[in-house]
């Protein structure tokens, strides 16, 4: 993986014509804030008390949900059924029988379950609690709920979190956040700050979820991050899956020994990932209308041009991959293009290639070398390869770009450029996941799979050793030598 970010990052200061070119001050990875700043109170307004589930009477979560969404916790609680509820596995072939066999938590249970998605039942544990006793340090226990909240769990479990209770944070409160990252649903909770992009689901696109990030800043996050992303008022936009074959025609995978739970885990995160390298397309599509609306050289625009293809077979191999895992052939349906049309003015297109580009495709292509360092499986590898390699010059491609961008634009609006991309690397840091570790880890990562521990370890890794240094180099040159032409 270090050898990898040194590639990575010896590619884009070649593409600037900045070889060995200094670097400034490393950017902390924890993401703390300054101290000493006056923090302005967040309260709920309109709380309605979260009722625990299975419970006859009005017995309370200690958790609440306000008008806007956001659900937060008042206080601990017991719980009165801290074990899941749900029928017992009654398949074969599962990774789990029995109850028995869930052993990793508290209130282990062996739950038949059904997937609505790929329509098929499979089993797998879960695990409860009955207070935060049952769960490790850096969690804490949500009991079941009975409210329609789409961030508070139904049963009761243990969930990351960065805070106990509103007390803990102050004047502030102590959300909760849920999200899919292609793996399963995830649960975190952190104290909400005056400087969050979002505090709950309602303030993201569909599809998109509010979810606290590192150190507890919160952000709309899409849980993946592959190819460059079509945004649309900084929200990543995706056509939906459909059953077609047209997209998933390729080499198929040998699916036979995993457990149903695992497989259709990993036909998630693959459908996804194809979701949004098919929005790379557009992406890509749009960039080359502002690269000509702008007069950009030809080298630029005909790397524009084989970056879309490239998104294309990237998309396809995912496909093809998550129709192997799903057991159907899956691929893209209509792509909403409301709002994505081209940026008319340089700082607007230079901004774009900042946060989708510079940033974007540079973590992309970090976390698929990741994927690819554990990854066994041939025809992941081959896919995780091809993305990895692509991605790369996808990333290249965008920090030529910006510097082609700053050549031809004045002092303030420079100055405001390289303010934007000193912001966006510092948020980046603020972005990366939490690190909760799978129990499925070992089956997922020979898949290609990334936990949130790996992506954040992935992602931190890059900060440190390619954004920082890439962008520290081109703020430090007045005109790269790629600028130049």
């Amino acid at each position: 993986m270090e050898h990898g970010l040194a590639e990575l990052r010896a590619s884009i200061l070649a593409a600037l014509g900045l070889w060995g070119a200094a670097c400034g001050p490393a950017i902390s990875i924890d993401g703390s804030a300054a101290s000493g700043d006056e923090v302005p109170t967040i309260t709920c307004e309109g709380a309605m008390p979260i009722l625990q589930a299975d419970v006859a009477g009005t017995v309370p979560t200690g958790w609440e949900i306000c008008d806007d969404g956001v659900v937060h916790r008042v206080e601990a609680i017991a719980c009165e059924v801290p074990q899941p509820q749900g029928q017992s596995c009654a398949l074969e072939g599962q990774n789990c029988a029995t109850d028995a066999d869930c052993t990793a938590g508290a209130f282990g249970r062996c739950l038949q379950q059904s997937d609505p998605f790929f329509g098929e039942e499979f089993c797998s544990c879960s695990y409860g609690c009955a207070t935060d006793a049952d769960c490790d340090a850096d969690q804490v226990c949500a009991c079941g709920g009975t409210v329609s909240a789409t961030q508070y769990p139904t049963r009761s479990r243990c969930i990351a979190s960065s805070c106990t209770d509103d007390a803990s944070c102050g004047n502030s409160l102590c959300a909760l956040g849920q999200g899919e990252d292609g793996c399963g649903i995830s649960y975190g909770a952190a104290c909400l700050t005056p400087d969050d992009q979002c505090r709950s689901d309602l303030d993201c696109m569909d599809y998109v979820d509010c979810f606290p990030q590192s150190e507890g800043h919160w952000a709309c996050e899409d849980f993946c991050c592959c190819g460059r992303p079509l945004l649309v008022d900084g929200c990543p936009v995706t056509a939906p899956a459909i059953v077609r074959a047209d997209w998933s025609t390729g080499p198929t995978t040998d699916v036979s020994g995993l457990p149903a739970v695992v497989r259709r885990r990993i036909a998630e995160h693959y459908t996804q990932a194809a979701q949004l390298e098919h929005a790379s397309v557009a992406s890509f599509a749009r960039f080359t209308l502002e690269l000509m609306a702008l007069g950009a050289p030809p080298s630029l625009l005909a790397d524009a041009q084989r970056a879309g293809l490239d998104e294309i077979d990237h998309a396809r191999r995912c496909f093809c991959l998550a129709s192997s895992y799903g057991g159907r052939p899956v691929g893209p349906g209509s792509l909403a293009t409301a709002g994505t049309s081209p940026a008319t003015t340089l700082e607007a297109v230079a901004r774009a290639v900042i946060d989708e580009a510079c940033i974007g495709e540079t973590l992309a292509a970090a976390e698929a070398r990741a994927a690819l360092s554990h990854a066994t499986v041939a025809t992941v590898r081959a896919t995780l390869e091809a993305i990895a390699a692509d991605e790369q010059r996808h990333a290249a491609l965008g920090w030529r770009t910006l510097a082609w961008l700053l050549s031809r634009c004045g002092g303030a609006t420079r100055d405001r450029l390289l303010a934007h991309l000193r912001r966006a690397v510092e948020a980046s840091v603020r972005a990366m996941p939490v690190a909760m570790v799978d129990h499925d880890r070992a089956w997922l990562r020979a898949h290609g799979v990334l936990d949130p521990a790996d992506r954040r370890a992935a992602q931190a890794a890059a900060i440190a050793e390619v954004l920082h240094p890439c962008a520290a180099a081109l703020s430090a040159c007045e005109a790269p030598p790629a600028c130049r032409a």
